[in-house]
């Protein structure tokens, strides 16, 4: 984490290679991660985003960053439910997906 950290990537190959460090680290990488998949963010390296996926690591990352979190819960939330009634159906399929882990 302490790399990654110092890391400032400048090309989207070198987004991809945080990334990659991310996916090895422990919690407390979860709200970068959760950022990287955000759709409502801009473009981090090659990752194709996924709303449910930002979700949950956000959700994940309220453990350590409980604020931070909740503030992108909020914005990300406050994204889709617009984008879906925008028509944006991967933003629908996304709501539906974090309602279904939901009632889990």
């Amino acid at each position: 984490m302490e790399l990654a950290g110092q890391l400032k990537p400048s090309s989207a190959e070198e987004q991809d290679e945080v990334y990659r460090l991310w996916l090895f680290a422990d919690d407390a990488a979860a709200l970068d991660m959760a950022r990287a998949e955000d759709p409502s963010l801009p473009p981090w390296g090659s990752i194709v985003k996924d709303g449910a996926k930002a979700w949950s690591l956000y959700k994940k990352a309220a453990a350590k960053q409980p604020a931070a979190a909740a503030e992108a819960l909020n914005a990300l939330k406050r994204w889709l439910e617009e984008e879906a009634g925008r028509g944006n159906r991967k933003a629908v399929g996304w709501i539906d997906r974090i309602a279904e882990d939901s009632a889990k």
